[in-house]
Formats: structure tokens, C-alpha cells, sequence
């Protein structure tokens, strides 16, 4: 029953971001535990929205399992601005993917993947990506990054 009243929420929430146009900000840290299902429904709106530019998404990492999902999101979606995925359990092969969504990338500013275990890896992925996408402000705190990566990929 839980589950059921959670995907309808999902529903209403992509439904929202994708009939609204005055809607900036999408906070669902602090929501329930999002089900998959209800999270890709959340991505799918974002396809096609045009006014949100802000997501956090951040402690749920129900909401990042399909990455695909995901990583299409940052290729399509030409108005988010802020991704929170921190704390979402990604490590280094869901950096992996979300890089591959970040190529050629004009409009997300800022993102949060702090707290993902992504590693020395991970971070090599991110740092690939910063060559070509618009980011100006990454978090990466907390991802078990070594001393001597961390000097590389500021070069």
C-alpha cells in the first residue's frame, strides 16, 4: 500500500514538471524512499521540462539505479541548471554513465556527487568531463579520492 501511495506521488510530481511552467525547484531529499519506478517517472518529465532548474535528489539512491535513465536527463534536458545526487550510492561505474550524460552538456552549472565511494575512478571520469561540459562548481567531498588524484585532476 506504501509502495502504491509513493508512485502516485511520483506520478503527480512528474506530472507537475511536466505540465508546469512557472516550477524551478525539485527537492525530494527529504521525501520517502522514492520507488525506481517513480524515479524514472521523475527523469522521464525532466526530458522535456523546460522551467526546472534545480533537482536534489540527494540521499535517495532509489532514485539513481537506472542510471540510463539518468544520463539521458543530462543529455536532453537543456534547463537544469543544479543536480544534488550526493550520498545516492553511485560509485565509480554510476560516475561512469553520469559523465557520459555531462559530454557536451551547455546548461547544468553545478553538481553535488559528494559521498558516492567513487574513488580514484570515479573521479578520473569526472575529470575527463570537465574538459568539455559547462560545469563551474563540483562537490566531490567524501569519495574515498587518493591524495595523488586529487593533485592530477587540479592540474
Amino acid at each position: 500500500m506504501w509502495k502504491e501511495a509513493e508512485g502516485l506521488r511520483c506520478a503527480a510530481i512528474a506530472q507537475a514538471i511536466l505540465e508546469t511552467s512557472t516550477l524551478e525547484h525539485v527537492d525530494l531529499a527529504a521525501a520517502n524512499d522514492i520507488t525506481l519506478t517513480g524515479a524514472n517517472a521523475i527523469f522521464v518529465a525532466m526530458l522535456g521540462n523546460s522551467s526546472v532548474n534545480s533537482l536534489d535528489l540527494s540521499s535517495k539512491p532509489s532514485c539513481v539505479r537506472n542510471r540510463i535513465v539518468l544520463k539521458e536527463m543530462l543529455i536532453y534536458n537543456k534547463s537544469l541548471k543544479h543536480l544534488n545526487v550526493a550520498g545516492t550510492s553511485l560509485g565509480h561505474e554510476g560516475l561512469q554513465v553520469l559523465a557520459r550524460g555531462l559530454m557536451g552538456n551547455t546548461c547544468l552549472l553545478t553538481l553535488d556527487i559528494s559521498q558516492n565511494s567513487a574513488g580514484n575512478k570515479g573521479a578520473s571520469y569526472i575529470a575527463e568531463v570537465l574538459k568539455v561540459c559547462a560545469l563551474e562548481e563540483l562537490s566531490m567531498s567524501e569519495n574515498r579520492i587518493g591524495k595523488t588524484m586529487a593533485v592530477v585532476n587540479l592540474r
